[in-house]
C-alpha cells in the first residue's frame, strides 16, 4: 500500500512538471509570435509609407542637421556591406533566426529572451524586404556629432537594441554559481554546466599542483638548512673536545713538574 501511494504521488509530480513545461513553452511561443508580429508590422508599414510617399533618393527634413527621412535602397547588410550577395544574406539570416529561436526556448532570463525577440523580429523584417523586393528600404537618417550615420529602418533599430540588451544580459549573468542564462534541464543549460564544471576542475587541479610544488620547495629548503647547520655543530663539538684534552693534560704536567 505504501509503495502504491508513493508511486501515485511520484506520477502526480511528474505529470505536474510536464504540464508546467508545456504551459511554459506555449507562453514562450505566444510571446515570440506576438512581439515579432508587432515589430514586423511596424517595420513593413513604415517602409511601405516611405516607398509610396517619398521619392527614391529624396529626403524630408524633420530636424535640420539632426534627423531626416531619406528613401534609399540597401541590397547588402549594415553599412551596405555584401551588397552583391542579397540572396546569400537572406539564407544566412534565415538560418540565424532559426538558431536564435532555439536559444530563445532554451533560455530562462527575461532580459535575454526580450533581446532575442527584438533581434529575431528585426531580422525577419529585413528578410521580407530582401525576398519580396530584392533590397531593404532604409529611410531614417541621423547625424551624430556631425557624422552622417548610415540610413537605417525600424528593423535595424530593433536589431541594434536587441544586441545591446544581449550584451548586458550576458554581463549580468554568471555572477553567482549556478546563475546561467539557460534552463538547467535544457541542452544548452547542460552544456554550460558541463563547461563550468570542467573549468572548475582544471582550476582546482592547478591550485593543487601549485600547493604540492610549494610544499616540495619548503621541504627542500628545510633539508638544505639542516645540512648547513650539521657541520657547524660538529666543529663546535670538536673544539670543545680538544679543549678538554688540553685541560686534562695540564694537571698531569703540573704534577710531574712538582
Amino acid at each position: 500500500m505504501i509503495s502504491e501511494k508513493t508511486e501515485k504521488k511520484d506520477n502526480k509530480e511528474k505529470s505536474k512538471i510536464n504540464t508546467d513545461k508545456v504551459i511554459r513553452v506555449l507562453i514562450d511561443v505566444a510571446i515570440l509570435i506576438a512581439v515579432c508580429a508587432v515589430i514586423i508590422a511596424v517595420d513593413q508599414i513604415t517602409k511601405e509609407a516611405v516607398y509610396r510617399k517619398i521619392y527614391y533618393g529624396s529626403s524630408i527634413v524633420l530636424i535640420p542637421g539632426l534627423l531626416e527621412l531619406s528613401h534609399v535602397h540597401n541590397t547588402g547588410a549594415a553599412w551596405g556591406i555584401f551588397n552583391t550577395h542579397t540572396e546569400l544574406l537572406s539564407v544566412v539570416t534565415g538560418i540565424a533566426c532559426c538558431a536564435l529561436c532555439f536559444v530563445f526556448f532554451q533560455s530562462k532570463k527575461k532580459l535575454f529572451k526580450a533581446a532575442l525577440v527584438l533581434v529575431i523580429g528585426g531580422a525577419i523584417g529585413n528578410v521580407i524586404d530582401r525576398v519580396f523586393r530584392g533590397y531593404v528600404i532604409d529611410f531614417i537618417k541621423v547625424w551624430i556629432f556631425k557624422y552622417e550615420f548610415p540610413n537605417f529602418n525600424v528593423a535595424d533599430s530593433c536589431i541594434t537594441i536587441g544586441c545591446v540588451l544581449l550584451i548586458i544580459a550576458v554581463m549580468l549573468s554568471g555572477r553567482k554559481e549556478g546563475d546561467t542564462l539557460f534552463r538547467e534541464e535544457s541542452v544548452l543549460g547542460r552544456l554550460v554546466a558541463r563547461i563550468g564544471q570542467s573549468s572548475r576542475d582544471k582550476k582546482a587541479e592547478t591550485e593543487a599542483e601549485k600547493a604540492a610544488s610549494g610544499d616540495a620547495i619548503d621541504l627542500y629548503n628545510a633539508a638544505e638548512g639542516d645540512n648547513a647547520d650539521g657541520p657547524g655543530d660538529g666543529c663546535e663539538g670538536g673544539d670543545n673536545g680538544d679543549g678538554g684534552e688540553e685541560d686534562g693534560r695540564d694537571p698531569a704536567e703540573g704534577e710531574s713538574d712538582g
